[in-house]
């Protein structure tokens, strides 16, 4: 499916998220094909450390391997909450095949799933292919969370750009302290956010808000 620029610009929730006081775990750890396939000594150490969410990228890698579905099914098998989240691409918004194609790898786990969040960091994006994306996404799961961060929309110019400002907001910032407030600068009509990636040491950890 081809989608015309200008189409579907400022795509909004199709079902507007209200409570914040959800049942995503305070504590999660986001992982790609980078970490592999996921062991039991893996999940029991991180358990022990207090993380029950696990969010497992969409991703096949450049030599056609993909870890996904070993991560996703991994994570229920030991009882962790699961999520997702797909990378946007320039020129998503012209062709939606390569993004299909990351969607089809988290199929047979949509339904345990807690949300399909859309990672929107890639350097030189346009509006169009941010909104083709939560589209798909929102088809998927609906209410997709919006992965990004202050230095990204700064680089693209978007800081005063309120379009995805109604979508939960997982906020990239490295700060190295697990509080989803500290450090906050408001940016594209987000005024806090709902999870922020705190640190990459030693791995991607996120802390959610989890009450009013």
């Amino acid at each position: 499916m081809a989608l015309s620029p200008g189409l579907i610009r400022r795509w909004a929730p199709t079902d507007a998220y209200r409570a914040l006081s959800v049942t995503w775990p305070e504590h999660s750890i986001d992982v790609s094909n980078y970490q592999r396939e996921l062991t039991d000594e893996w999940f029991e150490h991180w358990r022990a450390q207090g993380y029950r969410g696990l969010i497992v990228q969409a991703v096949t890698g450049m030599d056609g391997r993909s870890y996904t579905r070993q991560q996703c099914q991994a994570g229920l098998d030991h009882g962790w909450e699961i999520a997702s989240y797909v990378w946007c691409s320039q020129g998503d918004g012209m062709s939606d095949s390569r993004f299909r194609a990351r969607l089809e790898l988290i199929e047979p786990f949509v339904q345990p799933m807690h949300f399909l969040a859309l990672d929107v960091e890639e350097a030189g994006l346009q509006v169009e292919d941010v909104d083709a994306d939560l589209m798909l996404c929102d088809e998927v799961k609906g209410d997709a969370p919006f992965y990004t961060g202050h230095w990204v929309f700064a680089n693209a110019g978007w800081l005063h750009v309120n379009y995805w400002a109604a979508r939960r907001l997982w906020d990239s910032n490295y700060d190295r302290v697990a509080n989803v407030d500290h450090g906050f600068r408001p940016y594209g009509g987000w005024h806090e956010a709902w999870l922020k990636q705190y640190t990459d040491e030693p791995l991607d950890l996120n802390i959610c808000r989890v009450g009013p």
